[in-house]
């Protein structure tokens, strides 16, 4: 079976699956159901878990399409649906389970991370790539500000966050969405209790941004090995740069922001080395951005130990 047909497969069973859940939310919002809301509540939980993990299996596991290890992460969505699409009075069946939804929800966003190659696989094929990629940016900064991130293994790193103007920019940033929120709160909710909720949990997100980017710079300094740099500069841009088509490395002078084909990789507005290449590579960024560029902005907390380093690490051909 060809790769197309694979993927036809795949699309056709979360086809049926999305299909079960549009059914399953106009059934549970009918007026059968709330005349009966006991009887066709525990009907559709089944469909929600049961039955849309065995169509998973039909469609996806058994023909050999999806792993088998989706089958416990769909009936696991499965339980947080009937939470969203199920009234109170219809949640007979899943009462029991009140003590582990939070953990479930959890589970599912880690999952969802884990996941995240399969389910872009989807996004593409649909055309909706761009969605995918925003709401993937998205649940890496909750998951840094929350959990931190691991420092690459093995190789020599520089840390680039420790004199980084935006450190202190960003605390300044908190501190002002902090007592923003708070007057503006007061003041909405005058007029709208839940317009003042709505703002205020935007701004608690907006300081949760702030904490993930800053944990995220913070877990991933320049890594140097043999043969690359690897330069993840939080969640701003990654990109692994061959030493073999480095060309030189040089301070800053400003000049390089009017070229095209320069891009400044750090949090700061200036640099602390610019790297010059022989050939253009590409960068990737948030949102699913992508840029070719042959002048990299790199940021270092010692800057003169990671251009020496460069030097000596650049292949002996250059």
């Amino acid at each position: 079976m060809t790769t197309r047909a694979l993927d036809r497969r795949a699309l056709a069973c979360a086809a049926l699956v999305v299909a079960l859940y549009a059914a399953c939310a106009a059934i549970a919002r009918s007026a059968a159901a709330r005349a009966q809301p006991g009887a066709l509540g525990m009907a559709i939980t089944i469909d929600l878990t049961v039955t849309a993990t065995f169509l998973v299996w039909l469609a996806g596991v058994r023909p050999g399409v999806i792993a088998r290890r989706w089958l416990p992460r769909v009936f696991a969505l499965g339980l947080v649906a009937t939470r969203v699409l199920l009234l109170p009075e219809q949640r007979e069946l899943v009462g029991w389970m009140r003590a582990v939804w939070v953990p479930a929800e959890l589970a599912l966003v880690v999952l969802a991370w884990r996941a995240r190659r399969f389910a872009g696989g989807f996004a593409a094929a649909l055309g909706l790539g761009w969605l995918f990629e925003l709401i993937a940016s998205e649940l890496t900064v909750v998951r840094y500000a929350f959990a931190g991130g691991r420092a690459p293994a093995g190789g020599r790193t520089f840390t680039y966050h420790r004199r980084a103007q935006w450190r202190g920019l960003a605390a300044v940033f908190g501190f002002l969405i902090l007592v923003e929120t708070g007057a503006m709160h007061l003041v909405i909710a005058r007029w709208s209790p839940a317009a003042a909720w709505i703002a205020t949990a935007l701004g608690v997100y907006s300081i949760v941004w702030l904490v993930g980017d800053w944990r995220a710079l913070a877990a991933h300094p320049l890594a140097l090995d043999g043969t690359t740099l690897r330069a993840d500069i939080g969640l701003r841009w990654r990109v692994t740069i061959p030493l073999a088509l480095v060309e030189d490395v040089t301070s800053p002078s400003g000049d390089e922001r009017a070229d095209p084909d320069y891009l400044n990789l750090g949090p700061d507005r200036a640099p602390s080395l610019v790297v010059r290449l022989r050939a253009p590579i590409e960068a990737r960024g948030l949102f699913g951005r992508k840029r070719l560029a042959r002048r990299l902005g790199l940021p270092a907390d010692a800057p003169s130990e990671l251009a020496a380093a460069l030097e000596s690490s650049r292949s002996p051909s250059v």
